[in-house]
């Protein structure tokens, strides 16, 4: 008999409490809840995913992603793991809106897969690098002091790059940065709008940090997500005036942070191109987010 049949899986419901507040644009959480699952192959192998639930995507809920886990576990008792992308196939089309779960599920698969093979995950994948850097997030608080200390606390542990929530109050977000940066004036930044700004409300708070000697790595979900298509039709526009100058020139665009108004200015040796190009971009604009 096969070593990697599932023979017994366990799903378990678990709420940790948080050290301080998980904030942002979209919600606020003081405690956190996922659910694991446990498997546990015919030859003795373990493994174990967690799904986690969601500030943003409501319909992630405990209930919701037992209930997905447990269903995904009773399906494939019985059945070789080996067979594990079947497997994984078969759960995005049941319950592929729960994504987490489905994640969850694979990855309890994979390791005890990995097990059996006397392997950790981490070297299932490759195992090249022993070690890995990562950020420490700091929530959409609006105490200042909060902030600092959490921020003063990451780089004492270790941590190098803070990831800041922002997508409220210009005035607010702004405070938090300064607030982060007193904590941990040597950090990366990476500014996580949880689509919470407007592109001229992103581009005011971005050129104010910058300006105050903040390291921006990433401004992160700035805006809306169903805005792709509209930012990808200006960008190309702008891309296409800058193919257009060959080089003999230079295209600059500045949204207000304060008003609806965008400011396009082309330099360039031909005045009449130059004209011609800044009406296509201002146009582009005007047409896509109204400015």
């Amino acid at each position: 008999m096969s070593r990697t049949v599932l023979r017994r899986a366990r799903v378990e419901v678990a709420e940790t409490p948080l050290r301080r507040p998980f904030v942002t644009a979209l919600g606020r959480r003081v405690h956190t809840t996922n659910v694991g699952l446990s498997v546990r192959l015919s030859g003795g192998a373990e493994g174990y995913g967690e799904a986690s639930t969601s500030l943003a995507m409501k319909h992630l809920t405990p209930a919701a992603l037992e209930r997905a886990l447990t269903g995904l576990a009773r399906r494939a008792q019985g059945r070789d793991v080996r067979d594990w992308k079947k497997l994984v196939d078969e759960a995005w089309a049941r319950a592929g809106d729960l994504s987490p779960a489905v994640a969850a599920f694979e990855a309890a698969l994979l390791s005890a897969l990995a097990a059996e093979a006397g392997m950790t995950l981490a070297s299932w994948f490759g195992g090249a690098s022993s070690s890995l850097e990562t950020d420490l997030t700091l929530s959409a608080w609006t105490d200042d002091v909060m902030t600092r200390d959490a921020a003063a606390e990451a780089a004492r542990d270790g941590f190098k790059v803070l990831k800041i929530k922002i997508g409220g109050a210009f005035a607010d977000d702004l405070a938090r940065v300064r607030a982060a940066r007193r904590g941990a004036p040597r950090a990366r930044l990476l500014l996580d709008g949880n689509q919470g700004l407007t592109p001229s409300g992103a581009l005011k708070l971005l050129d104010a940090v910058l300006k105050e000697g903040a390291k921006v790595d990433l401004l992160e979900q700035p805006v809306r997500k169903d805005d792709l298509k509209n930012f990808k039709e200006i960008t190309d526009e702008i891309a296409s005036a800058e193919k257009t100058l060959a080089g003999k020139g230079r295209v600059f665009v500045r949204l207000s942070g304060t008003e609806p108004i965008a400011r396009v200015m082309v330099e360039g040796e031909d005045l009449r191109q130059i004209q011609m190009l800044s009406k296509r971009i201002a146009g582009s604009i005007v047409k896509h987010l109204g400015a």
